[in-house]
């Protein structure tokens, strides 16, 4: 059961990965994948009742704006 816990979802975010690359450029899918392990702490905050300390949420914060940095800048591009 935990080997299909852990590797189902593992497949199915990388597979579904691989299949964006086909659809949107490098850099939109790099700048999501950035963003999986804040939406990943997000999602246990709210459906699992898990806590973030201040680090965490200063590193949360810190992924988000770099990805929105990233972005601007491969929007001017």
């Amino acid at each position: 059961m935990l080997l299909a816990l852990a590797a189902g979802p593992t497949l199915l975010g990388f597979g579904l990965y691989n299949i964006s690359l086909k659809t949107l450029p490098l850099a939109v899918a790099n700048l999501i994948l950035s963003l999986e392990l804040v939406f990943t702490a997000v999602i246990a905050y709210f459906l699992l009742g898990e806590s973030m300390n201040q680090l965490q949420l200063l590193g949360s914060a810190l992924v988000m704006g770099g990805v929105l940095l990233l972005k601007s800048k491969t929007a001017e591009a």
